[in-house]
């Protein structure tokens, strides 16, 4: 039998927890209003675990019984579910009263669900009002117990009592109520789960975005760090946030005026501010970025500055390094650039491009050149057209492999030396012989260029041509085109025991031959014959468009190309009143 203290009333009396208990319940709820679902949720789930663990019942009994409570004491289920919750803390050690309805199994109120049969111990004692003037628990106050489940809203404060070798039946009870509890809280810890998941969320955004977030009262002082900011200062967690003041001391000498300026004018005068800043920690100089806001009272002072803090060193190292990079680029254009205008000079100069048709040995030559980028004559490719000292013409299309001051270097080699060649008496392919000797001990180990001679005799209408890994010429008359048979040869540059021979064929006159280079034809989507086909049939399909072969020629083959090599092209033409001279052996036209 426990002894009952009565609790004084008036003045000194201890305040009843119910209405408190309440008023922390409906502002609790509003609390939970105001957040995401899933705190909701994990409130409701957790007042049906206790519910389940104290009645034995189902989930869905127990969801009722709430709502039943709720509905009958005008709250919201939120609130009762609060309330519930509450007055669910573990019951202490030691004897409890076995007095009152929960103690003798009788039914309670509506808002107080009757303990199941099978345990009745489950129902927990009311918990005992401490005496004002000892401090030590009286007599049990129901008053104090708010609505909802019976048990304790709060554990007592008070002196230990001493353990009993043999149990009481409040004890028993004590310890089912224990019981009770663990089994509301393993029914409650998957209410739980959703809230834990937030906040892990909450941290591994912190932690991928490198930030996190800072608190600062103007106040009193104080400051608040999350762990992410703690990791990117280096700075040990039991040395505690640094004040927003002293901020800037941890900023590197040049960038601590600008941020104390910011910082002075969030105090101050609660100006936003968002300014980067390095500082030096143990991992080297971090680039970071601080933004943060000032809350203020009503008179304007800022009472609360809160924000975050954004480690951005990686970022600013890409930064630095595309405008390195991009740097670099610059300068190397500036360096093509030059050497571009030095290669479109030379090239000039050492290929002058004749502005109108020449007359060669009797024969009408137009010639057209397009460089591989407009306007910057930089390729590998030439030609000649010249008379030699006998009367007869040469005429040449070569190509140098690549682009630049190198290749127009090798393609003025070749022209001159070629030109010189034949002039003093070298046959076609004696004078591919030498240059194929002079390419290889030219000091490019990797040179190669291709080459058409060809050798007009005006007297014989006699074309002898010779060919060094080079596309043949192709010849138009009487509307058909069709292409010269190739005599054997290979790239100059390719083989230190090159085969060249030569081949012949007689014009008439109005024949059209046509020299040009591989940019004309090739496209890399296709292969070479293709390209070639296609040259016949434009050729053929503007034969008779002279004069003014060359430009509609050159309109269809390349109107859909974008040019990625140089195009050089001869188109030679033998007048339609030309006259054979009498030992032609073909006869009269």
């Amino acid at each position: 039998m426990t002894s009952e203290h009565a609790t004084p009333a008036g003045a000194g009396a201890a305040p009843d927890p119910a209405p408190l208990a309440r008023v922390v319940a409906e502002q609790r709820a509003e609390s939970d209003r105001l957040r995401e679902p899933t705190a909701t949720s994990a409130v409701v789930e957790r007042a049906k675990g206790a519910v389940m663990a104290l009645t034995g019942g189902s989930a869905e009994a127990a969801h009722e019984t709430l709502t039943r409570r709720a509905e009958a004491k005008g709250r919201t289920l939120l609130e009762e579910c609060r309330l519930t919750l509450g007055s669910l803390a573990p019951p202490p050690h030691g004897d409890l009263p076995d007095s009152g309805p929960a103690a003798s199994g009788t039914t309670g109120s509506p808002d107080r669900p009757p303990a199941p049969p099978q345990s009745p111990a489950l129902a927990p004692a009311s918990r005992p009002s401490p005496d004002p003037a000892t401090g030590t628990p009286g007599s049990p106050d129901p008053a104090s117990a708010p609505p909802g489940l019976p048990g304790p809203a709060t554990r007592p404060i008070g002196r230990a009592e001493p353990t009993r070798a043999t149990p009481s039946a409040p004890a028993r009870a004590a310890a089912s109520a224990s019981a009770a509890w663990e089994s509301y809280e393993m029914a409650a810890g998957g209410a739980r789960g959703p809230v834990d998941r937030q906040e892990q969320r909450l941290a591994d955004l912190q932690r991928l975005g490198n930030l996190g977030w800072v608190n600062w009262n103007p106040v009193t002082g104080e400051a608040a760090w999350s762990a992410q900011v703690f990791a990117i200062f280096g700075r040990d967690p039991s040395h505690g946030p640094v004040r927003l003041t002293g901020l800037p001391e941890l900023a590197l000498p040049e960038d601590a005026a600008a941020l104390d300026r910011a910082v002075r004018a969030l105090v101050c005068e609660g100006r936003p501010c968002d300014v980067p800043f390095r500082a030096r920690t143990p991992a080297g100089v971090r680039h970071l970025r601080m933004v943060a806001e000032a809350a203020r009272d009503a008179d304007g002072t800022p009472v609360e500055v809160h924000g975050f803090v954004q480690d951005l060193t990686a970022r600013r190292r890409a930064e630095l390094a595309l405008v390195e990079s991009e740097r670099a680029m610059l300068t190397q254009h500036d360096v093509l650039r030059a050497e571009r205008s030095l290669a479109a000079r030379l090239q000039d100069a050492l290929l002058p491009l004749p502005r109108r048709p020449v007359r060669r040995a009797g024969l009408r030559v137009e010639v057209a050149y397009l460089p591989a980028q407009s306007g910057v004559q930089v390729g590998g490719d030439w030609f000649s057209a010249i008379e030699l000292p006998e009367g007869d013409a040469l005429f040449v299309v070569g190509d140098v492999a690549g682009h630049g001051v190198d290749a127009v270097a090798t393609m003025a080699q070749l022209r001159f030396t070629a030109k010189g060649m034949i002039i003093t008496g070298s046959s076609l392919t004696g004078a591919l012989v030498r240059l194929n000797t002079l390419l290889l001990h030219s000091g490019d180990a990797h040179g190669t260029a291709s080459m058409v001679l060809a050798r007009y005799e005006p007297t014989r209408r006699r074309l002898v041509w010779a060919q060094a890994g080079h596309l043949p010429p192709l010849l138009l008359r009487s509307g058909t085109a069709r292409y010269l048979d190739r005599p054997r040869g290979m790239l100059l540059g390719a083989s230190t025991t090159p085969v060249f021979t030569e081949a012949e064929c007689f014009l008439e006159p109005g024949d059209r031959l046509v020299l040009y280079t591989d940019g004309l034809v090739e496209r890399p989507t296709e292969g070479i014959d293709r390209g070639l086909d296609r040259l016949a049939e434009t050729a053929a399909a503007h034969h008779r468009g002279s004069p003014g072969f060359l430009e509609p020629l050159l309109a269809a083959m390349l109107e859909e190309e974008d040019r990625r090599d140089d195009v050089c092209v001869l188109d030679i033409r033998v007048p339609d009143d030309d006259i054979r001279a009498p030992d032609d052996p073909a006869g009269p036209a």
